[in-house]
């Protein structure tokens, strides 16, 4: 049986990047917290869609991550040409890693 399945992909470069936890805040209404930190209301976003719509209206956000496995598979490589299949650019790899160094990090500090 096949399913197709998107997984997103969000992509933001925070010009200030705040120490402050989601879980800390006060919450004001479902997708929305309070920070009496800087006495603003952060907005969750788990879509690019949210993200660029907080971006232009200048809101303070939080990005949701997905922390738990979805979907389990082999991906179908039927919708692709295998002769224009490309590996990818290093810079893109070394993104990746650090982005799962810093994951990684993260969750470290949180446990037990």
């Amino acid at each position: 049986m096949k399913r197709v399945t998107e997984v997103q992909k969000i992509e933001c470069t925070f010009e200030f990047f705040c120490p402050q936890k989601w879980e800390d805040l006060e919450p004001i209404r479902e997708g929305v917290r309070y920070c009496e930190t800087c006495f603003s209301d952060v907005f969750l976003c788990s879509t690019q869609y949210e993200v660029d719509k907080a971006r232009a209206l200048r809101q303070c956000i939080a990005i949701e991550q997905v922390t738990q496995l979805i979907f389990m598979g082999v991906p179908s490589r039927s919708s692709y040409d295998d002769a224009k299949m490309e590996t990818l650019p290093e810079s893109v790899i070394d993104s990746l890693i650090k982005e799962a160094d810093q994951l990684y990090a993260s969750r470290k500090k949180s446990w037990p």
